[in-house]
């Protein structure tokens, strides 16, 4: 467990037992139980289990009587419940003394999934927990305010340059993004506004194809940076008129400089 645990990035876990039972040494954090939850998630018969409301026990020579019916404790799954909260799909309750009441909830709305955890809740009190209605909060919150959005858009013109060595027809050359990033973020950030940094080579120069690399932009939300490459949108040919403008006027000096050296002699 506590490799697997490592494995999917989890950095203050530890595991003693596989109960859950108190112990010093046994312990997580939010933002660990969040990873457990996705990476739980990913399994279907586990997303089946968390998002089973109730289930029958058939009887068995032990328990000949009734069928057993056991229920999930996770009230926001629980349709006649007050805490019901019909996007969610998982995941699980705990609770020790220690520990208190605790939660980890999943809840998937137009395609997005969020996940909250709530750990040492209080009691309300009917005996249920306080988990379950700031859970519930913290997932519309989540919802209401946060979306999927496109920070970088692949194909983005970020300047256009001039190839000081490229031909008259290619020399100017548009500068664009490689990749597209998107991430999960507030909806009040102003995606337009950021402010971009973009680092270019030094020197640009032909020949240069379409598609090279010749730089990266990045902006930063929350501390956090978004980067893609920048390459060129066209191909950029050598101008070698030049080159040839400077081996004839080199030779005219040449051939001038053995004139007047000719003309001395004499």
């Amino acid at each position: 467990m506590n490799s697997k645990a490592k494995e999917i990035g989890c950095t203050g876990t530890h595991f003693l037992n596989a109960n859950g039972m108190h112990d010093d040494n046994h312990y997580t954090t939010a933002q660990d139980l969040a990873k457990m939850a996705v990476y739980g998630m990913k399994n279907e018969e586990f997303r089946k289990i968390v998002s089973t409301v109730e289930y029958k026990l058939p009887t068995t020579s032990l328990y000949p009587k009734d069928d057993r019916v056991m229920k999930n404790t996770n009230l926001l799954i629980h349709p006649e419940s007050q805490y019901y909260y019909s996007y969610t799909i998982g995941v699980k309750t705990g609770y020790t003394k220690q520990a208190g009441n605790c939660l980890v909830s999943y809840a998937e709305k137009d395609g997005v999934r969020l996940v909250c955890v709530t750990l040492k809740a209080g009691s309300t009190t009917d005996q249920s927990s306080y988990r379950f209605a700031d859970s519930k909060r913290l997932l519309e919150y989540g919802f209401e305010n946060f979306s999927n959005r496109e920070i970088i858009k692949e194909g983005q013109i970020i300047d256009t340059i001039q190839v000081t060595n490229g031909t008259k027809d290619t020399k100017y050359l548009k500068i664009v993004t490689k990749d597209s990033t998107s991430d999960f973020i507030a909806n009040s950030i102003d995606i337009d506004g950021l402010e971009a940094d973009v680092q270019l080579k030094e020197e640009i120069l032909a020949p240069i194809h379409k598609g090279d690399v010749l730089g990266k932009i990045s902006y930063t939300i929350d501390n956090i940076s978004y980067t893609s490459e920048l390459v060129a949108d066209s191909d950029v040919q050598k101008d070698t008129s030049y080159i040839y403008f400077i081996i004839v006027v080199g030779g005219v000096l040449l051939f001038s400089a053995g004139v007047v050296l000719i003309v001395k002699k004499h």
